[in-house]
C-alpha cells in the first residue's frame, strides 16, 4: 500500500514545479527549477504541466526534504495529451543520475514519447549518493526515515 501511495504521489507531481524552470539545454544538462518544497495539496490540485513552463529535458525535483528525482521529459512532450510514466527505481547502492545515465531510459523516452522519473533513495553520504530504499526490513538509514 505505501508504493501504491508513493507512486500516485509521483503521478501527480510529474507537472508540478514552481514555474520557474529554465529552458532545456541543448547539450542534455540537467535543469534545476528554484528548490521549493511542494505541500500535498499543490500536488494535488493537478494543475497542467502548460502552468509550469515544462519542455522536453531533464528536471529535478524535491518532493518535501526527503525525497529528490530526476525527471526526464521527451522533446515531443505535448501537455494538452496524456504521456506515460515510467517510474525507474535505481538499485541498492545507485542513486538517481546514475540511473538516469547507464540504462538507457532517456533515450528510449526520447524515441517513443514517455516520461520518465528517475527517484533517489535515501543515503548519509552526502550528495545522496550511495542510496538504498526503505523497503521493510532492509537498508538500515533508509529503512528509519
Amino acid at each position: 500500500m505505501k508504493w501504491f501511495g508513493f507512486l500516485l504521489l509521483v503521478a501527480l507531481a510529474v507537472p508540478c514545479s514552481n514555474g520557474q524552470a529554465q529552458e532545456p539545454a541543448a547539450d542534455g544538462n540537467i535543469q534545476r527549477p528554484a528548490e521549493s518544497a511542494l505541500t500535498t495539496e499543490q500536488v494535488l490540485a493537478g494543475r497542467a504541466s502548460s502552468d509550469f513552463g515544462l519542455r522536453g529535458g531533464q528536471y529535478e525535483f524535491a518532493i518535501g526534504n526527503s525525497r529528490k528525482y530526476l525527471l526526464h521529459i521527451p522533446a515531443s512532450y505535448n501537455a494538452s495529451r496524456p504521456t506515460p510514466l515510467v517510474l525507474f527505481l535505481h538499485g541498492g547502492g545507485g542513486h538517481m543520475e546514475q540511473a538516469a545515465a547507464d540504462y538507457g531510459w532517456r533515450e528510449k523516452a526520447d524515441r517513443e514519447g514517455f516520461v520518465v522519473a528517475f527517484p533517489n533513495g535515501s543515503s548519509r553520504v552526502p550528495g545522496q549518493r550511495i542510496a538504498t530504499w526503505n523497503a521493510v526490513g532492509c537498508c538500515g538509514y533508509a529503512r528509519d526515515r
